[in-house]
């Protein structure tokens, strides 16, 4: 369906180690397309770098801290010298804690609003005039799409913190949409809400095959939790330009949210 649309195009996605923003990164970089992912520790980053260019796609590892305006300058910049242009930012970077509210202390909301919400701004702020001075190479427009979480819409218990950040991504993204609506910066911004996703992290934590894994399963109308992967063929979805894309949010959640709404 997309053809050769997005060959060439460069992408940036943060925390692109592992998890979904590895899935990403992957399917990205299958079309054709250069993807330079960034994560805090190296050694995940050097070994993520190594399996996908392995697999022959073109990706590049940078280090960074999503936190830090200084090294959101830095990607940025070492971005557009390496390839000339920069097309997309999947801003997919972030971080969780589970505990209730009482017992959740006031620094580790902000660590997760600096990773999650803080680090999607920064990006925006400095990558998006960067995806508009590319448009003569696309001819289309390009997107920043921030990664959220469905959780973002019905709240989960013990992850106040969390919820609080990704909330503040839905927030963040319309007040960008109509900036960008404004000053024509050919540029879309949106946010791609994934469901129960079967990360590294969360194998790990609990096991693919545990009874809770499955009791979850369940309760989305698809059985089972969505791939990394998946969600990153949602994600070209979004950045194909033939897509016509009518809401700021693009659910990838198997019909979970709808379900419990019913």
């Amino acid at each position: 369906m997309r053809g050769d649309r997005l060959k060439d195009c460069v992408a940036i996605v943060t925390g692109g180690s592992t998890g979904i923003g590895y899935g990403c990164a992957q399917v990205l970089g299958s079309a054709g397309l250069h993807v330079v992912i960034t994560a805090r520790t190296e050694a995940d980053g050097r070994q993520a770098e190594a399996d996908l260019t392995g697999q022959g796609l073109s990706v590049v590892y940078m280090p960074q801290d999503v936190s830090l305006e200084a090294d959101w300058e830095r990607v940025a910049k070492d971005t557009v010298a390496r390839f000339g242009r920069l097309d997309f930012l999947i801003n997919n970077a972030g971080i969780s804690a589970l505990s209730p509210i009482e017992e959740t202390a006031a620094e580790t909301l902000m660590s997760i609003v600096r990773v999650n919400l803080i680090g999607a701004w920064y990006g925006l702020k400095h990558c998006v005039p960067l995806i508009s001075e590319s448009y003569g190479q696309r001819g289309f427009p390009g997107m920043a799409v921030n990664i959220s979480s469905v959780l973002s819409r019905i709240g989960q218990d013990g992850a106040s913190a969390y919820c609080s950040a990704k909330g503040g991504m839905a927030g963040l993204n319309r007040a960008y949409e109509r900036m960008l609506a404004g000053q024509e910066h050919r540029v879309q911004v949106k946010s791609l809400l994934p469901g129960y996703t079967m990360t590294p992290q969360v194998d790990k934590a609990i096991g693919r095959d545990s009874p809770l894994v499955d009791r979850i399963g369940q309760t989305i109308p698809l059985r089972r939790w969505a791939e990394p992967e998946e969600i990153g063929e949602t994600l070209m979805l979004m950045l194909d330009p033939a897509v016509q894309l009518a809401d700021t949010e693009v659910l990838a959640d198997g019909g979970f949210l709808a379900s419990q709404s019913a």
